[in-house]
């Protein structure tokens, strides 16, 4: 009977993970394995602007931490305010192993995959920029007719440090 609540649970389409709406451990194991088979991230910033839009990070700990040093990971559920909540999941704990030692590995295979749709991506963004949008809303609302998800990243005072494109066309 388990097998086939899993397996129903699988099936379903992967959607943004509100914190107490499901069971943490099961809701980020199945958007890790989403998007770790569809999307070509080559970092660990890339890696969580993707899982950003599903409301999950990827930590490695405070610097100086037993986790940090040993090289370990964990996932979180965010708020809407992108703020960590619940319990943090141990990368070691999931069943597809979304380790630090198994993600670098990934890194370097996607770094040469992501080579080849560069091209691609940077016309779609030039195309966008033809017609420079009148603000940050509207360069992200034209990014997404071309099926672009840009993600901005800001410190705690509200400046722009950068920007993170997320082409939903090549993964």
């Amino acid at each position: 009977k388990k097998n086939k609540q899993d397996h129903m649970i699988a099936t379903l389409p992967v959607q943004k993970v509100n914190y107490g709406k499901s069971e943490t451990k099961r809701a980020i194991t199945k958007v890790l394995d989403k998007v770790l088979q569809e999307y070509k991230f080559s970092s660990l910033a890339e890696l969580n602007a993707v899982l950003g839009l599903y409301n999950i990070r990827a930590e490695r700990g405070m610097p100086g931490s037993v986790m940090h040093e040993k090289g370990g990971l964990y996932y979180r559920i965010l708020d809407d305010r992108s703020k960590a909540t619940g319990v943090p999941v141990k990368a070691s704990s999931i069943h597809c192993s979304p380790t630090l030692a198994n993600l670098q590995q990934i890194f370097k295979v996607n770094e040469a995959l992501k080579q080849a749709n560069k091209k691609t991506v940077k016309a779609k963004i030039d195309w966008v920029l033809h017609q420079p949008p009148k603000d940050l809303n509207g360069l992200m609302e034209a990014l997404k007719k071309e099926k672009i998800t840009l993600v901005i990243r800001q410190n705690e005072e509200g400046r722009v440090y950068g920007l993170t494109y997320i082409d939903h066309a090549t993964k």
